[in-house]
């Protein structure tokens, strides 16, 4: 149960600093967001393994600390694939491609040894199908949008899936021999060295944040933090499967507050989408 609860959490932080970040991007540009979030991140935890870290474990483990620069290093060529698939694609093409990830992180975990009962694997199904059906948006794509290999945002967003998928199936092997703190600070420092050189090579602009931008990144890098910690906590109590099929629901939490802060209205897929959710972790947590 403390493996279920954790990945819930991880989809609630995942899904709120989604939406904070998606307010900051019209701003600042998600680039300049992501790496400013990475900033907090390595600051934060970076004063937290100052005190409380056994820096000797790590230096032990450097095999471990070679899989989280790997695995983290990929999750942030998904993201990338996945901002590279919104700024040349269609939005509603992009989203449920993406929110497929969890399908490639259970069907890795299946081949490299799990079996989860025959219930949780029906609640995973529904958890999953229901949140790729309520990211989609029917009637906004054209015949010349659609799920076609030709389309420059599918590529892009069938590359983040398939990244990210890989990610976060990899992220158990460093956070199994240096735990969780060690394994997100590593993925984050890396990411704060690496994204000024992709940003100057994908010709990208830099905005400096004002005020009131600089308390929201604070918030989204905390919230982060939190969501990736919780789900490698979570990795440690229960299976894979069910941690990441918990954590993909993140989706459906942006959702949420858009329907609550930005007055969007819920749609009849959302409804179906949700409703299939519900029923996934009903059959998950038995």
């Amino acid at each position: 149960m403390e493996g279920f609860l954790l990945g819930l959490l991880s989809a609630l932080s995942f899904g709120t600093a989604d939406f904070v970040a998606g307010l900051t991007s019209r701003r600042i540009g998600s680039y300049t967001t992501l790496f400013y979030m990475q900033i907090v991140g390595v600051i934060g935890l970076g004063a937290y393994l100052l005190f409380n870290g056994n820096w000797n474990v790590y230096i032990d483990h450097m095999d471990a600390v070679g899989m989280a620069m790997l695995f983290m290093g990929i999750d942030l060529i998904g993201i990338l694939c996945l901002y590279q698939g919104l700024a040349t694609g269609n939005i509603s093409v992009v989203a449920p491609i993406t929110s497929s990830f969890a399908a490639v992180t259970v069907t890795l975990a299946v081949i490299f040894g799990e079996r989860p009962s025959l219930i949780v694997v029906i609640g995973i199904i529904l958890s999953i199908a229901g949140v790729i059906f309520a990211s989609q948006k029917f009637g906004s794509i054209s015949n010349k949008e659609k799920f076609t290999l030709s389309n420059k945002g599918t590529l892009w967003a069938i590359l983040s899936s398939l990244f990210l998928g890989i990610a976060f199936f990899g992220l158990k092997y460093p956070t199994l021999e240096i735990g969780p703190f060690m394994t997100v600070w590593i993925g984050r420092l890396q990411s704060v060295i690496l994204l000024p050189l992709i940003l100057v090579i994908a010709n990208q602009k830099w905005r400096k944040p004002k005020k009131k931008s600089i308390y929201q990144l604070i918030l989204v890098g905390a919230l982060d933090v939190i969501a990736i910690l919780s789900y490698n906590f979570g990795l440690l109590q229960a299976d894979t499967t069910i941690v990441i099929t918990l954590t993909s629901l993140f989706a459906v939490v942006t959702i949420i507050w858009g329907l609550l802060f930005l007055s969007e209205k819920l749609k009849w897929n959302q409804i179906v989408g949700i409703t299939s959710i519900l029923a996934g972790l009903i059959l998950i947590a038995q």
